[in-house]
């Protein structure tokens, strides 16, 4: 088994996040022609909602972390960086750089996007 990518995040970084992916996934998987990996986006959205949840229900703003599996963070890497500036999503992207180099596993950034 893969170990997976674990993020400290507050509740502004977990809203941001969510918020991204549910942005990035709503009303485009049900697509014929839908990209594999906007399916592993919305299986782990889904997956991670409650906890999601949960996190933004408590009064405190302690960080939570939260497991993301290596093939979401290296998809998140990549789309996050062709994704309208967020001071939060720079935050967690630099997050997932720094554990992804780590591993010898960041990937080779694309000159663009395929939606």
């Amino acid at each position: 088994m893969v170990p997976p990518v674990k993020l400290k995040l507050d509740k502004r970084e977990a809203e941001s996040l969510f918020s991204y992916l549910k942005n990035e996934t709503e009303g485009k998987i049900n697509r014929p022609d839908v990209r594999t990996e906007l399916i592993i986006l919305a299986e782990y959205y889904y997956k991670t909602f409650t906890k999601a949840v949960k996190h933004q229900m408590k009064l405190d703003n302690k960080p939570v972390f939260y497991e993301i599996p290596l093939s979401v963070a290296r998809i998140l890497h990549t789309r996050i960086q062709f994704y309208p500036y967020q001071n939060n999503l720079q935050i967690i992207l630099g997050n997932i750089d720094e554990q992804l180099l780590n591993r010898n596993m960041k990937p080779v950034a694309p000159k663009q996007l395929s939606i």
